[in-house]
């Protein structure tokens, strides 16, 4: 630590003088030394499931609404007087108010603590500020450690909606930085004579490795190899891999990312964690890119076992992707969705009832029955909140909006969307909700989008009017609602919190608005008609859109068709959604989709947009090992040894 000897030597005389004793003497080191304490244990505990534990996962969630979430993070201090302690943690979330951090007991368990048996958390506390997602936080922690031990904090979210951090579990570990003062060396009395030459020898002095000097910048432990390619004019071609094996993975030679076969050959069964049985179908794979298939805190993933499979169903974990759990036998419907914010539940709509369902209980929560049928599809699920979910009856071309919470819930009055709609051909191909719950978004045939904006009290639905002027494609009317067409789209919010459609380009549109051409997705901002061109214009056609990554906000997913010697042939990106054209090229598809829907890759990504769930036939550029139209499988894409 820089302490050194200094010496007093006797004069020896030729009188005889004796010579006096060495005096130890300690010089304090100029300057105090600071070193990085990653988390010792990590979890976060929900009111929603209150006997749960969540010390595997990958994320840490807060929520200070219900359901109610704290996260809890604890460290090993090493002796020595503190004079500063920062804690970094990385955040997955934007939120304008943060976090609050509160001291908490620290005798809990990481793989056992759940929210019955969280730790208590003092009322005092020290504010994050604002966090941004993909962005470290620092928060001052000084005034609660002084001097080593063990120290649990307890974090807060200081809004109504959810903030997720990275666990240590993740690639991005919460850590402690803290400044130690030296401590001085006990004092020492040294008896008898010197030697001749008492000098001090290297090995008695520090090394420069015996001091941990602060680095520029926090990080985590690990160096991951590599980044995400975020190049968005280089053209790649689709590179030959063969198709893996069940729970086998690769290394996508052009983008570095880590693709895994999640489903097993079709015909072969599999072994649940609860000790039930099923069979791999020959078509297993997600349902679509606007129906998210991880749950709320991504620890189980729900997929479609087709064609021979058994059950119909299969519920995986959400990490492993190892089969998890049967689906419960009492639970069959017709449509569904998972809860955006709790974790078991699942949202359904069968004929004329909308319900929750808890599918670990195998308990109907909550239902409602309409007073039309729910036969128009409901695409990209619930409101962001999980509350509000649009309807609509295709016999009668009648929509209206549900409330489910909080209860008792409210059923909107219905609106006829068809009835002179506006469009030579009225027929309804799907409806959906805003993430805000602000606007209905009723989808006619020839992909053309109406807006209809929903009363906050009565529900009740009523066209958007828009002046005149707002950018539209085939001569519709503004001010009956209609804005600039967008295919195979989904609902997002942009970075100023406005709900927007994001999708395809269609070919019929202006390729130009306000003198901007147009990328292949774009965005349309249903409060005012603006469209936004997401992606450069040199590249092969879109297809799909999914934004179903809630924790990772400002970002969506889409496949392209192959375009040989175009950018984007045959990937899947994920792009920024506020019109710099950055984009993150993720992997090659091999599927082929020539007469074959479900081949469609249907893109989603994790609630933290890490990862990504693609279908595949992987009959393309396959080399030996090839498969075949007659079986999708479900893949996943895995960036975070990148990032």
């Amino acid at each position: 630590m820089g302490d050194r000897w200094l010496k007093r030597v006797g004069l020896a005389s030729a009188a005889g003088l004796l010579a006096l004793p060495l005096i130890p003497m300690m010089v304090a080191s100029s300057s105090p030394v600071s070193t990085t304490i990653n988390a010792q244990a990590d979890s976060f505990a929900s009111s929603w499931a209150p006997v749960s534990n969540y010390g595997r996962n990958q994320s840490l969630r807060t929520h200070a609404s219900w359901p109610t979430r704290y996260a809890f993070l604890r460290f090993n201090v090493p002796s020595g007087s503190i004079s500063k302690a920062t804690l970094y943690l990385y955040s997955w979330t934007t939120n304008s108010r943060g976090v609050s951090v509160h001291p908490a007991t620290s005798s809990w368990s990481e793989r056992r603590v759940t929210y019955r048996s969280r730790p208590a958390m003092q009322r005092t506390y020290v504010r994050s500020g604002s966090v941004r997602a993909m962005r470290w936080s620092a928060i001052d922690v000084s005034r609660f450690v002084k001097s080593g031990g063990s120290y649990t904090f307890g974090i807060q979210d200081m809004s109504s909606s959810s903030i997720s951090f990275s666990a240590r579990e993740g690639k991005r570990t919460p850590h402690l930085r803290v400044t130690v003062a030296p401590l001085p060396s006990p004092s020492i009395t040294l008896t008898g004579s010197p030697s001749p030459d008492p000098s001090i020898s290297p090995s008695d002095s520090p090394s420069p490795s015996d001091s941990p000097s602060p680095s520029a910048s926090p990080s985590p432990s690990g160096s991951p190899s590599g980044s995400v390619v975020t190049n968005a004019w280089s053209i790649f071609s689709d590179p030959s891999v063969g198709k893996p094996g069940y729970l086998s993975s690769f290394v996508d030679p052009n983008f570095g990312t880590t693709v895994t076969r999640i489903v097993g050959n079709a015909g072969t069964s599999f072994l649940n964690a609860d000790g039930t049985s099923g069979v791999w179908g020959s078509d297993a794979r997600q349902h679509y890119n606007d129906d998210q298939a991880w749950n709320a805190d991504g620890s189980l993933l729900w997929l479609q076992n087709q064609s021979g499979g058994s059950p119909s169903h299969v519920i995986l974990d959400g990490n492993t992707y190892q089969p998890a759990m049967k689906p419960c036998s009492n639970y069959s419907v017709y449509d569904d969705r998972w809860s955006p914010v709790l974790p078991h539940v699942r949202e359904f709509r069968d004929g004329t009832t909308i319900g929750w369902f808890d599918i670990v209980q195998c308990k109907l929560l909550r239902s409602w029955t309409l007073p039309l049928s729910t036969t128009i599809d409901s695409e990209a699920g619930p409101s962001r909140n999980g509350a509000y979910w649009a309807q609509g009856d295709a016999s009668t071309g009648k929509v209206l909006v549900i409330r489910m919470d909080p209860l008792p819930g409210l059923i909107g009055p219905a609106y006829d969307a068809q009835t002179n709609c506006g469009l030579s051909d009225c027929t309804i191909d799907h409806v959906a909700i805003s993430p805000s719950a602000k606007f209905m978004l009723v989808h006619y045939a020839g992909d053309h989008d109406r807006i209809l904006d929903v009363n906050p009290t009565t529900l009740a639905l009523t066209p958007h009017v828009y002046p005149a002027g707002t950018p539209e494609c085939s001569g519709h009317s503004s001010s009956n609602g209609f804005v600039y067409d967008v295919g195979h789209s989904d609902l997002s919010y942009d970075d100023g919190g406005n709900d927007i459609a994001v999708g395809q380009n269609r070919s019929w549109c202006p390729q130009t608005v306000g003198g901007v051409a147009l990328g292949q997705v774009y965005s349309v901002r249903l409060s005012d008609g603006k469209v936004t061109s997401l992606i450069h214009t040199n590249t092969a056609q879109s297809y799909h859109v999914s934004c179903r990554d809630f924790a990772r906000p400002g970002w969506c997913y889409a496949s392209f068709w192959p375009g040989s010697g175009e950018a984007f042939n045959d990937e899947i990106i994920a792009f920024r959604l506020d019109g710099s054209g950055q984009v993150e090229r993720l992997v090659n598809t091999h599927t082929d989709t020539s007469g074959c829907y479900r081949c469609e890759s249907h893109p989603v990504p994790s609630p933290d947009g890490m990862r990504l769930l693609f279908a595949s036939s992987w009959s393309v550029a396959c080399g030996s090992t090839c498969g075949t139209q007659s079986n999708p499988q479900a893949y996943v894409v895995d960036t975070r040894a990148l990032r």
